[in-house]
């Protein structure tokens, strides 16, 4: 994955192109959401990982994501 060799920007359009292919697919959101992070986006972080949660509610990778972006949030 492009973000593993450090190309955020790469990684984020990929998986920009992911989504639009297969809409709601809550891996693809997850990636995303951790991506945005990384890229100190994180209302677009937060917006994706929700997603994810929703869509998989089981997944704790994306609920310990999710749970460290609004953290970040509620501390500015």
């Amino acid at each position: 994955m492009k973000r593993a060799l450090g190309d955020l920007h790469g990684s984020l359009v990929d998986l920009n192109k992911a989504d639009a292919i297969e809409p709601n697919d809550p891996d693809t959101l997850k990636q995303r959401g951790v991506t945005k992070k990384m890229m100190n986006d994180i209302k677009g972080a937060f917006e994706d990982l929700s997603k994810a949660v929703t869509l998989s509610p089981h997944d704790t990778f994306a609920k310990t994501h999710l749970q460290n972006v609004a953290l970040l949030i509620h501390s500015k």
